[in-house]
C-alpha cells in the first residue's frame, strides 16, 4: 500500500512538473510573439512617417508629377 501511494505522488510531482513547464513556456511564447508583433508595427509606423517627412518637402509641381503617375487617364 504504501508503494502504490509513493508511486501515485511520483507520478503526480511529475505530471505538475510538466504542466508546469508546458505553461511557463506557453507564457514566454506569448510574450516573445507580442514583442515581435509590436516591433513590426514599430517598424511599419517608421517608414509610414519617413514617407510622409519624403511627401512634405514636396514642391507642389513635384507633388503634382508625383501623383501623375497614379492617376488614370480620363
Amino acid at each position: 500500500m504504501i508503494r502504490i501511494k509513493l508511486w501515485l505522488y511520483a507520478i503526480g510531482g511529475f505530471l505538475m512538473a510538466v504542466l508546469g513547464a508546458w505553461f511557463v513556456g506557453r507564457r514566454e511564447g506569448k510574450k516573445a510573439a507580442e514583442y515581435e508583433e509590436s516591433q513590426r508595427r514599430l517598424d511599419v509606423m517608421k517608414e509610414a512617417h519617413e514617407v510622409q517627412d519624403e511627401v512634405r518637402k514636396l514642391s507642389d509641381d513635384d507633388m503634382r508629377r508625383a501623383l501623375g503617375r497614379w492617376m488614370r487617364d480620363p
